[in-house]
Protein backbone atom coordinates (compact mmCIF):
# COMPACT_ATOMS: atom_id res chain seq x y z
CA UNK A 1 0.00 0.00 0.00
CA UNK A 2 1.16 3.33 -0.92
CA UNK A 3 -1.50 5.39 1.12
CA UNK A 4 -1.39 8.18 -1.78
CA UNK A 5 -5.15 7.44 -2.41
CA UNK A 6 -7.71 5.99 -0.32
CA UNK A 7 -7.89 1.94 -0.09
CA UNK A 8 -9.97 0.10 -3.18
CA UNK A 9 -10.61 -3.18 -3.93
CA UNK A 10 -9.55 -1.97 -7.24
CA UNK A 11 -5.79 -2.56 -6.11
CA UNK A 12 -6.62 -6.16 -5.33
CA UNK A 13 -9.04 -6.54 -8.14
CA UNK A 14 -6.28 -5.53 -10.87
CA UNK A 15 -3.50 -7.16 -9.25
CA UNK A 16 -5.15 -10.64 -9.18
CA UNK A 17 -6.56 -9.88 -12.83
CA UNK A 18 -3.35 -9.73 -14.34
CA UNK A 19 -1.65 -12.77 -11.89
CA UNK A 20 0.51 -9.76 -10.27
CA UNK A 21 2.44 -9.63 -7.43
CA UNK A 22 2.05 -5.67 -6.77
CA UNK A 23 0.93 -2.87 -7.59
CA UNK A 24 4.29 -1.47 -8.88
CA UNK A 25 4.15 -4.93 -11.02
CA UNK A 26 1.08 -3.47 -12.61
CA UNK A 27 1.92 -0.22 -13.34
CA UNK A 28 5.44 -1.07 -14.55
CA UNK A 29 3.35 -3.05 -17.06
CA UNK A 30 1.35 -0.93 -17.52
CA UNK A 31 3.56 2.05 -18.68
CA UNK A 32 5.12 -1.00 -21.17
CA UNK A 33 1.99 -1.15 -23.03
CA UNK A 34 1.63 -5.06 -21.58
CA UNK A 35 -1.50 -5.38 -20.06
CA UNK A 36 -3.72 -6.15 -23.16
CA UNK A 37 -7.07 -3.85 -24.11
CA UNK A 38 -8.38 -1.52 -21.12
CA UNK A 39 -11.76 -3.52 -21.40
CA UNK A 40 -9.94 -6.50 -19.83
CA UNK A 41 -10.34 -3.83 -16.41
CA UNK A 42 -13.99 -3.07 -16.72
CA UNK A 43 -14.98 -6.16 -15.14
CA UNK A 44 -12.91 -5.33 -11.84
CA UNK A 45 -14.10 -1.70 -12.22
CA UNK A 46 -17.90 -2.98 -12.10
CA UNK A 47 -17.15 -5.67 -9.71
CA UNK A 48 -15.90 -3.28 -7.35
CA UNK A 49 -18.29 -0.56 -8.10
CA UNK A 50 -21.20 -2.64 -7.43
CA UNK A 51 -19.73 -3.73 -4.00
CA UNK A 52 -19.59 0.01 -3.03
CA UNK A 53 -16.39 0.98 -3.58
CA UNK A 54 -15.95 4.64 -3.40
CA UNK A 55 -12.82 5.07 -5.55
CA UNK A 56 -14.49 2.51 -8.65
CA UNK A 57 -18.32 4.93 -7.91
CA UNK A 58 -16.00 8.06 -8.44
CA UNK A 59 -14.23 6.58 -11.48
CA UNK A 60 -17.75 5.35 -12.84
CA UNK A 61 -19.31 8.63 -12.54
CA UNK A 62 -16.36 10.58 -13.89
CA UNK A 63 -16.09 8.57 -16.54
CA UNK A 64 -19.96 9.28 -17.21
CA UNK A 65 -20.07 13.28 -16.85
CA UNK A 66 -17.06 12.58 -19.78
CA UNK A 67 -19.18 10.69 -22.18
CA UNK A 68 -21.64 13.29 -21.59
CA UNK A 69 -19.52 16.20 -22.55
CA UNK A 70 -19.01 14.60 -25.88
CA UNK A 71 -23.06 14.55 -26.69
CA UNK A 72 -23.68 18.08 -25.05
CA UNK A 73 -20.73 19.48 -26.79
CA UNK A 74 -22.23 18.18 -30.13
CA UNK A 75 -25.59 19.43 -29.32
CA UNK A 76 -24.44 22.96 -28.52
CA UNK A 77 -22.00 22.80 -31.64
CA UNK A 78 -25.35 22.41 -33.60
CA UNK A 79 -27.45 24.46 -31.72
CA UNK A 80 -29.40 21.38 -30.72
CA UNK A 81 -29.52 21.83 -27.12
CA UNK A 82 -32.87 22.51 -26.45
CA UNK A 83 -34.24 20.27 -28.88
CA UNK A 84 -36.65 17.53 -28.09
CA UNK A 85 -34.63 14.33 -29.13
CA UNK A 86 -33.09 10.48 -28.20
CA UNK A 87 -29.91 10.52 -27.39
CA UNK A 88 -28.96 6.52 -28.57
CA UNK A 89 -26.56 4.88 -25.60
CA UNK A 90 -24.49 2.47 -28.17
CA UNK A 91 -20.97 0.57 -26.97
CA UNK A 92 -19.80 -2.11 -24.64
CA UNK A 93 -19.59 -0.17 -21.92
CA UNK A 94 -23.13 0.47 -21.66
CA UNK A 95 -23.46 -3.56 -21.24
CA UNK A 96 -20.53 -3.94 -18.91
CA UNK A 97 -23.24 -2.98 -15.88
CA UNK A 98 -21.37 -0.56 -13.80
CA UNK A 99 -23.22 0.97 -11.36
CA UNK A 100 -24.46 4.56 -12.06
CA UNK A 101 -22.90 5.43 -15.38
CA UNK A 102 -26.29 5.60 -16.94
CA UNK A 103 -27.54 8.00 -14.32
CA UNK A 104 -24.51 10.21 -14.47
CA UNK A 105 -24.90 10.12 -18.17
CA UNK A 106 -28.82 11.53 -18.09
CA UNK A 107 -28.17 13.84 -15.47
CA UNK A 108 -25.22 15.39 -16.95
CA UNK A 109 -26.48 15.27 -20.03
CA UNK A 110 -30.02 16.50 -18.90
CA UNK A 111 -28.44 19.87 -17.22
CA UNK A 112 -27.41 20.65 -20.57
CA UNK A 113 -30.25 19.53 -23.33
CA UNK A 114 -33.15 18.76 -21.24
CA UNK A 115 -35.10 17.62 -23.93
CA UNK A 116 -32.81 14.92 -24.68
CA UNK A 117 -34.41 10.92 -23.99
CA UNK A 118 -31.35 8.81 -23.20
CA UNK A 119 -32.17 5.40 -25.61
CA UNK A 120 -30.81 2.14 -25.85
CA UNK A 121 -29.22 1.36 -29.27
CA UNK A 122 -31.11 -2.22 -30.10
CA UNK A 123 -28.65 -4.03 -32.10
CA UNK A 124 -24.95 -3.44 -32.38
CA UNK A 125 -23.23 -0.99 -34.17
CA UNK A 126 -22.71 -3.11 -37.20
CA UNK A 127 -26.31 -4.01 -38.12
CA UNK A 128 -27.04 0.08 -38.52
CA UNK A 129 -23.64 -0.21 -41.58
CA UNK A 130 -25.34 -3.73 -43.12
CA UNK A 131 -28.85 -1.55 -43.26
CA UNK A 132 -27.15 1.43 -45.02
CA UNK A 133 -25.24 -0.45 -47.36
CA UNK A 134 -28.85 -2.33 -48.15
CA UNK A 135 -30.40 0.82 -48.44
CA UNK A 136 -27.51 2.04 -50.47
CA UNK A 137 -27.69 -0.99 -52.62
CA UNK A 138 -31.94 -1.60 -53.31
CA UNK A 139 -32.56 2.39 -52.74
CA UNK A 140 -34.98 2.31 -50.16
CA UNK A 141 -35.51 2.31 -46.67
CA UNK A 142 -35.23 -1.15 -44.40
CA UNK A 143 -37.24 -1.05 -41.75
CA UNK A 144 -35.03 -1.39 -38.18
CA UNK A 145 -38.40 -3.49 -37.03
CA UNK A 146 -38.28 -6.14 -39.37
CA UNK A 147 -38.94 -9.59 -37.90
CA UNK A 148 -36.35 -11.11 -39.68
CA UNK A 149 -33.87 -8.13 -38.76
CA UNK A 150 -34.74 -9.14 -35.58
CA UNK A 151 -34.52 -13.22 -35.67
CA UNK A 152 -31.12 -12.46 -37.57
CA UNK A 153 -29.67 -10.71 -35.37
CA UNK A 154 -30.40 -12.57 -32.46
CA UNK A 155 -29.53 -15.34 -34.24
CA UNK A 156 -25.99 -14.03 -34.86
CA UNK A 157 -25.82 -12.30 -31.26
CA UNK A 158 -25.97 -9.09 -32.70
CA UNK A 159 -29.04 -7.71 -30.52
CA UNK A 160 -27.86 -5.67 -28.09
CA UNK A 161 -28.88 -6.42 -24.25
CA UNK A 162 -28.27 -3.24 -22.37
CA UNK A 163 -29.50 -2.61 -18.36
CA UNK A 164 -31.37 -0.03 -17.53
Amino acid sequence: MDYLAPATRLTGGLVGRFGLAAVDELLQRYAAGQLGPTSELVPVLAAAARAGDAVALRIVADFGRRLARYVTARLERFDMAQLEQHVVLSGGIFKADLPGLRACVQAAIAAAAPGARLVDAPYEPVVGALLLALEERDGGAVSLSAPALAAGAERHGLLRRCSA
